[in-house]
């Protein structure tokens, strides 16, 4: 699998049962498995923290409307 593809996976499956639309990246700490320690683990053997991700979002990132919204957005923000 495409590491990108892995990502967005990732990222939709953890959370696709937040209450959008999100307004702001503090209301998807709820649906983090292992809390503010998660990580998603990469092809490249490296793993991210989500935190990170989400720490790199500004107000003008959100709302977002659904997972896959936030999936396109976070994959921006990884690199």
């Amino acid at each position: 699998m495409e590491e990108g593809n892995k990502f967005r996976l990732s990222i939709v499956e953890m959370f696709g049962m937040a209450d959008y639309p999100v307004e702001k990246p503090l209301d998807l700490v709820p649906y983090l498995p292992d809390g503010l320690e998660t990580t998603l683990d990469l092809e490249d053997g490296e793993d991210l923290r989500v935190m990170r991700l989400l720490e790199r979002c500004d107000e003008d990132d959100f709302p977002v409307e659904n997972s896959e919204e936030l999936a396109n957005m976070l994959e921006k923000k990884k690199d």
